[in-house]
């Protein structure tokens, strides 16, 4: 289980639309972030932002955000990936 990298979120995700998360009671119960105007919430990557204390998001508009968000804020959301190998 990992979080997907800003090349996987563009290459997995190809338009803004696509990368927005509409984010679940459980998680809203939890106090991330939402934005009522574009419906959704901001979610980690784990490649590292512009600076030693930032990590890259994917933005309520569903952008690939490199500069990032601070790795002490507590109110993004988690989108887990997981690979799984079909015989």
């Amino acid at each position: 289980v990992f979080l997907l990298s800003t090349e996987e979120a563009e290459k997995y995700f190809a338009e803004n639309e696509e990368r927005k998360l509409a984010p679940t009671e459980m998680a809203l119960r939890q106090e991330i972030n939402f934005n009522s105007n574009q419906r959704s919430s901001w979610w980690w990557l784990r490649n590292p932002g512009e600076q030693s204390n930032m990590i890259a998001v994917i933005s309520v508009k569903g952008e690939v955000d490199y500069k990032g968000e601070s790795v002490q804020k507590k109110s993004g959301a988690v989108r887990p990936a997981i690979w799984v190998k079909c015989k």
